[in-house]
């Protein structure tokens, strides 16, 4: 059960930072796509990911990520970005506008 009382998760892919608010947290960008995979496969709901982009030096990034998982229908309905590289965030920005997600109070929602 997550911490909203529900079994719809939260999940936050960061590499340094604490996420109290997330249900799982993904510190290694080379296991994401993998976990995420899992949660469709035993049918957990991931209502909201968030989502850094610089995830260590032998990780893959934010970017890379999140292309994975929107190429393979692993995104959740909801995306945070929260990186502080704005290179990184508008590139991710970008890749989420093109898979139909709009921006909406901080975050993107699929459309």
């Amino acid at each position: 059960m997550s911490i909203m009382g529900d079994d719809t998760f939260r999940v936050a892919i960061d590499d340094t930072r604490e996420y109290p608010y997330a249900d799982v947290l993904i510190r290694c960008g080379n296991v994401a796509v993998g976990i995420m995979q899992n949660f469709k496969d035993s049918g957990t709901k991931v209502d909201i990911l968030y989502l850094d982009h610089d995830l260590g030096d032998h990780s893959a990034n934010g970017k890379a990520i999140l292309y994975n998982l929107l190429e393979n229908d692993l995104c959740p309905p909801k995306v945070s970005l929260i990186t502080g590289n704005p290179v990184g965030k508008k590139n991710m920005e970008g890749i989420l506008g093109d898979f139909g997600y709009v921006q909406s109070k901080g975050s993107w929602i699929k459309g």
